[in-house]
């Protein structure tokens, strides 16, 4: 079963890029506790608890876990932070997806959405991507289309909408669909 998300408004309207303040980096476990407190901001559930499974989470990473997290900073605070990694999607019953390298999640404070945040750790995900495979997947549901119009912008182009993610069945009212970026 899927839980129901709300994804962030979206106008097409670009509200704006960040001044040179904004650095992106490889993620730690020193930043294990912002990067909980964003993920329960959205989500809910307890800081300390998450921020301990993202600690754990990062230190599989360190031992070669085939996962990068990295984190946006404006002034020294993490303002938003993304994922992505290598899965095997048959193993994770997921139907019509390949095995590959995913883009998962981007999640931003309120306050920097729309601001180049989401562009600058989907680049950075995707220069990680780039040496390791020949194309980077990703997918969401259709009503995202803040994600959708980033991820074009970026030359993802759909390849499927007949699939199921892990975890489960998309809503009843949305589909869910794949895209793929080909490095080569």
């Amino acid at each position: 079963m899927s839980e129901d998300v709300d994804f962030a408004d979206y106008t097409p309207a670009h509200g704006g890029e960040h001044g040179g303040g904004m650095s992106v980096r490889p993620a730690t476990r020193a930043d294990a506790a912002a990067v909980a407190a964003l993920f329960c901001e959205r989500h809910g559930g307890a800081v300390a608890d998450t921020a301990q499974r993202i600690a754990d989470h990062f230190t599989l990473i360190a031992e070669g876990l085939p996962d990068y997290v990295c984190v946006a900073e404006i002034d020294g605070a993490v303002v938003g932070y993304a994922k992505c990694g290598h899965r095997a999607m048959g193993a994770l019953r997921a139907e019509n997806l390949p095995d590959g390298f995913y883009l998962a999640g981007v999640y931003t404070t309120p306050r920097h959405r729309r601001r180049g945040v989401g562009h600058r750790l989907t680049l950075d995900r995707l220069h990680w991507i780039e040496p390791r495979a020949d194309a980077a997947f990703y997918s969401t549901d259709t009503v995202n289309e803040a994600s959708i119009a980033l991820h074009q912008e970026m030359g993802f182009l759909e390849v499927r909408r007949d699939v199921l993610p892990p975890g489960g069945a998309p809503r009843e009212t949305d589909q869910h669909v794949l895209f793929r970026k080909t490095f080569r």
